[in-house]
């Protein structure tokens, strides 16, 4: 150890002068390093960001599909079931009746306490970009129950984006638009 702390000690003393400080090249290297890390930490928060965006986005597509279809479940009574409008693949939109209890089709925001009214508006906007749509089906004339499909529209980032949940209503609650059937026999049905 002796002889390399003198080799150092030689060096110094026979050049005359200590080097203090980095050069131009290692400065240069140093920043480039830092750019770049920097650069990609940057890009990794923005796709971070966006991709927590997309989950929030479709959890709540997907809360306000399985409320609709409870909706739709729980009362299909209230809503137009016009099977005789159906396409060439038997597919037929589901709309709210004109005499149906208002706000069908809302769903508001849960109720949480937020730290202030800016939070709370940012919230209310969040849900109010999505847009619901039914849609009924009969897959074949000798089926027992329909096929019913909510999908929740919304935007982002420019893009449409969709989200879809399917299931099934039995056949004898259904009523379709148009016919005529007794009360009485509607009502012992659904009860």
């Amino acid at each position: 150890m002796p002889n390399n702390i003198s080799g150092i000690m030689r060096s110094v003393l026979t050049t005359g002068r200590v080097r203090h400080g980095f050069t131009l090249v290692e400065t240069i290297v140093a920043l480039t390093v830092i750019s770049v890390a920097l650069s990609i930490f940057v890009s990794m928060f923005l796709s971070a960001t966006m991709i927590a965006g997309r989950a929030r986005d479709n959890t709540i597509a997907a809360e306000l599909a399985a409320a609709y279809l409870n909706t739709l479940t729980a009362a299909p009574e209230i809503f137009s079931w016009d099977t005789h409008a159906a396409d060439a693949n038997g597919l037929f939109e589901i709309l709210e009746k004109a005499n149906a209890p208002s706000g069908l089709w809302t769903v508001p925001p849960p109720e949480t306490t937020l730290a202030g009214r800016d939070s709370h508006q940012r919230n209310v906007n969040l849900y109010e970009k999505f847009t619901p749509r039914a849609w009924g089906r009969l897959p074949s004339p000798d089926a027992d129950a329909y096929e019913v499909t909510i999908s929740i529209h919304w935007e982002s980032r420019g893009l449409p984006r969709m989200f879809t949940l399917t299931s099934s209503i039995p056949k004898f609650l259904i009523r379709p638009a148009g016919e005529d059937v007794h009360t009485d026999v509607w009502q012992e049905v659904t009860s």
